[in-house]
């Protein structure tokens, strides 16, 4: 076997040598774009030639020298002036009406500079979904480039449609255009102009006031009215989408006290696009859906995750529950039903690199993690949801692959050491989440080699406070980081007022600002979920200062999770959680009973007296005993129940005898990231992530059939206790040809370990490779 102390060293030095060198040597950083897609908007036109008469409906605009009059206009006038520069301010009229002139005049538009046309603004509302330039024009050259474009009326900044033709012999004696422009309906409500803008490569001068020949824009309507709002408002709303995901947190109207208005607007663009677009789009229908959540979005503070401020007040809400069923149960289903929305989304909107929202970086990992001071999402993944788990594991999966965080360390500079932190900060919990994991010990080993290694560490080491999380994870593990104060329910009706607001708080409004409203930063955490580890739980981790600025560490005093049978329909509160006993009140919300099987990661080994009470009158008292037993329970064991349906129970877990300290012991783990196929061979990487050495052991293989097909003995594998990572291949040969295998560790089981479940893994071939 290699010596892996030695290993370590060496690898130090190895470190040492690239920060004074030039860089990597061997290893490459992946940085995927876009996981497997890179998606650009591409704007089509179908450019055709066809034959337009005039249809009923049709709106004939005349064009005229004369600009309509503007005076009492906020908006137009504000738009030309911010969005053009002076050169670009040239104007001409679209009138109702031909108006007369003495003679034919013609409007020359420069080279490169633009002709602005503004109608009259329109009465009552209506929608149309193509313009027709009918209009004699003469070229200086050609062969000359035209543009047109249309702006939204509602929202002057936001270019509509454009079009670029060639305009091919229009040089000398004016020729006739007739360019037709379809596209996504527009709508013009009162107040509103049609805005259109022409320009030309070369220059271009139109002919007026010829009777005979008037130079026209036609509005061509769009009946379907539902459909054509559907299409323009959703476009309309387009900027205030994607500007809100970006900046939602700099709002300046808070500051200034000034709120920006669409038809008197003081600036564009930027900030000022979170709010034109749904006060335009509200214009058109009242009613619209996403104007009206971006609409509170922005004017009832969710721009922070402190969301509910003081300023919006709730009234009671009616629920629809079973009259025996408690108010906090009540809360905890409506809230835990939206949070699980929440996760079910992001899970399936993460790509396939593993990325989701903002990349990797703590904006990514907000999503399933406690986040200290704000609370997340990481209660879900100790509660039956496997999309919680996947979110993410899948984060950190595509990280490990990406080699920017390798041996323990962010490996690329320029990275700010507080977000380099939030990696270590997050991924320790991976051996919390995926319990005996040997993929996640081994991370947090080498997180922890680092402690106190600032000369092995070539770059991003801080102060080195951000290591403890890897070092506190594995001794709370292996038992030696132990908490002997309980946690109690001291305060239950805060609880119950938090999450009652936290239910009140969360609609479809609410839903859309932690999911499509894509905010990826450290606010993605709704209102209450800091509490819900205490609930489910029986809390998570005692915040203590670490000696950095930015960098804590937590004392893990996890007492429960739920591996089956808990989510939304089973509200849970816990009373009491200590390495003696639990008590948890719970509510199923089921027809008929739940089996339910919770994780102990607290209670001391021994035997236990196990009893279920229920309330069955509703008065706060659990006098009728469901089940009670007793039986032996070990710390990191299931304790599997039935709860009853529409009915409050009480679960207590008391302890009768307490097993002697059972010291130091080894952990041996496997798993399918450490089984490779090669030939008639299974080469299984065994790891001790214990704190003891294993003592020799065997590795057994079996078919799916459980038929024993080989076993091999296996010398003593020493303990990682120097964060060295302690491992062993282990080659089994000779093996008949199969899809699947169980490979197990210690079939006999010879060795106590702190976690016996890490010992079986199921194995399926890939037969492509």
């Amino acid at each position: 076997m290699t010596d892996n102390l030695g290993n370590a060293e060496l690898r130090g030095d190895l470190l040492e040598t690239r920060r004074i060198g030039v860089g990597f040597e061997g290893d490459e950083v992946h940085l995927p774009l876009s996981g497997d897609l890179r998606l650009h908007e591409v704007g089509l036109f179908n450019v055709s030639r066809r034959h337009l008469p005039h249809e009923p409906g049709d709106v004939k605009l005349y064009l005229d020298t004369q600009p309509p009059d503007m005076n009492s206009d906020t908006r137009y006038p504000a738009a030309l002036q911010s969005l053009n520069p002076s050169y670009d301010r040239n104007s001409a009229g679209l009138y109702k009406n031909f108006r007369n002139a003495a003679e034919l005049q013609s409007l020359t538009v420069n080279p490169m500079t633009k002709l602005n046309l503004f109608s009259e603004t329109r009465n009552g509302k209506s929608a149309f979904g193509m313009v027709i330039l009918d209009m004699w024009v003469t070229s200086p050259v050609g062969d000359a480039m035209l543009m047109v474009s249309l702006l939204n009326p509602a929202v002057p900044s936001q270019l509509w449609s454009h079009a670029e033709v060639r305009l091919r012999g229009f040089n000398g004696e004016p020729h006739h255009l007739r360019l037709a422009l379809s596209f996504d309906p527009v709508f013009l409500v009162s107040g509103d102009r049609l805005w259109l803008q022409i320009s030309a490569a070369d220059g271009i001068a139109i002919v007026t006031g010829d009777a005979e020949r008037p130079a026209t824009v036609t509005l061509r309507p769009d009946i379907d009215w539902v459909k054509a709002e559907q299409s323009w408002s959703y476009k309309t709303m387009q900027p205030a989408i994607m500007t809100y995901s970006k900046m939602f947190e700099y709002m300046p109207w808070r500051i200034t006290g000034r709120f920006p208005d669409v038809d008197a607007p003081e600036n564009y663009n930027g900030p000022f696009d979170m709010v034109y677009p749904w006060q335009a789009v509200l214009k058109v229908n009242p009613a619209d859906r996403l104007a009206n959540i971006y609409k509170e979005l922005v004017t009832r503070g969710h721009n922070y995750n402190r969301f509910p401020t003081d300023e919006k007040p709730y009234s009671p809400e009616r629920y629809n529950a079973p009259s025996n069923a408690p108010d906090w149960a009540v809360y905890f289903r409506k809230f835990q039903r939206y949070r699980d929305r929440i996760i079910t989304w992001w899970r399936h909107h993460q790509r396939s690199d593993g990325q989701a929202g903002g990349g990797w970086n703590d904006d990514t990992l907000v999503f399933s993690s406690d986040h200290g001071r704000e609370g997340g999402y990481s209660d879900m993944i100790l509660d039956s949801n496997p999309d919680a788990r996947v979110l993410y594991n899948k984060v950190f999966d595509g990280f490990d692959r990406s080699n920017l965080f390798k041996d323990g360390y962010c490996r690329i500079i320029p990275m700010d050491r507080l977000h380099n932190g939030d990696f270590i900060r997050e991924r320790y919990k991976s051996l919390i989440y995926n319990l005996g994991d040997p993929r996640s010990a081994t991370w947090a080993m080498e997180e922890a080699w680092h402690l106190d290694k600032p000369d092995k560490t070539p770059m991003n080491y801080g102060d080195g406070s951000a290591f403890l999380f890897g070092k506190n994870v594995l001794e709370w593990y292996w038992g030696k980081k132990r908490v002997e104060e309980p946690y109690e329910l001291t305060e239950p009706g805060s609880l119950v007022a938090t999450l009652r607001r936290a239910s009140e708080v969360f609609n479809e409004t609410t839903l859309w600002r932690f999911t499509e409203a894509r905010v990826h930063t450290d606010d993605q955490s709704p209102y209450g979920s800091d509490i819900m580890h205490y609930l489910l739980n029986g809390s998570f981790g005692i915040r203590e200062k670490g000696g950095g600025v930015y960098y804590t560490h937590v004392t893990i005093t996890l007492g429960v999770g739920w591996i089956e049978g808990g989510g939304a329909d089973l509200a849970r509160l816990v009373e009491y959680s200590g390495n003696d006993g639990l008590r948890i009140a719970m509510h199923s919300f089921d027809t008929f009973d739940r089996k339910v099987t919770a994780r102990l990661y607290r209670l001391d080994s021994g035997m236990y007296r196990v009893t279920l009470r229920s309330d069955d009158d509703g008065d706060g008292h659990y006098e009728a005993l469901v089940s009670e037993r007793e039986q032996h329970l070990d710390r990191f064991g299931r304790l599997t129940i039935a709860v009853p349906p529409k009915t409050s129970v009480i679960l207590e877990v008391k302890q009768i005898e307490a097993d002697p300290a059972p010291g130091d012991l080894p952990d041996l783990a496997t798993s399918g990231y450490y089984i490779r196929k090669r030939g008639d061979s299974l080469i299984v990487t065994v790891h001790n992530i214990g704190c003891a050495p294993s003592g020799q052991f065997t590795v057994t293989v079996l078919d799916s059939q459980e038929n024993e097909l080989k076993t091999v003995k296996v010398d003593s594998l020493e303990c990682p206790v120097d964060f060295v990572s302690k491992t062993v291949d282990v080659r089994i040969s000779g093996l008949p040809v199969r899809d699947e295998y169980r490979i197990i560790l210690d079939g006999e089981d010879s060795i106590r370990e702190l976690f016996e479940e890490n010992n079986t893994v199921d194995y399926v071939v890939d037969v492509g490779k």
